[in-house]
């Protein structure tokens, strides 16, 4: 029984080795080139970059009561996100007509953005923004939220005493 297992073991250990030599040679015969690298350089196009408007990401911003800066942060997609701008406004979702900034930010080479807002007391605020190129083109605009929640508080405690 120890023979016949021992056999099987080496053939199948042979075969493993048999296969991955296969593949090893066949994966290099596939990446040999047999064309004269002059013809496929004559026959190469240069890659035109095409000129689009800027896609504009923005994400939802929560930061505590307290904090010093009041950040905001996204991303931008375009040919050179390191020329582009991004206008921000805050909108108090309860009346629209009241609004704050709006704000200039840029972006940097890797397309993200950050910006601080002036807000220092708990609410909640929508912010809108779209982003501005080199070439003038604008993003759609994008929607999210800054909120700074109401701190929780100990209710306070009233003892009465009759004396």
């Amino acid at each position: 029984m120890d023979g016949r297992f021992g056999w099987t073991a080496a053939l199948m250990v042979g075969t493993l080795i048999l296969a991955s030599a296969l593949g090893f040679m066949g994966g290099m015969a596939a990446n040999d080139s047999t064309d004269n690298t002059d013809e496929n350089e004559e026959e190469q196009q240069e890659i035109v970059v095409a000129d689009e408007a800027p896609l504009l990401t923005m994400d939802e911003s929560v930061h505590a009561y307290g904090v010093t800066a009041f950040t905001i942060e996204g991303g931008i997609h375009d040919e050179s996100p390191s020329t582009t701008v991004v206008h921000v406004e805050i909108i108090n979702p309860i009346d629209d007509t009241d609004r704050q900034g709006p704000w200039m930010f840029f972006a940097g080479s890797d397309g993200r953005w950050s910006g601080v807002l002036p807000i220092t007391m708990p609410a909640e605020w929508v912010t809108s923004a779209y982003a501005e190129d080199a070439g003038g083109q604008t993003s759609e605009i994008v929607y999210s939220t800054a909120i700074m929640p109401t701190p929780e508080e100990p209710a306070a405690q009233l003892t009465t005493a009759f004396e």
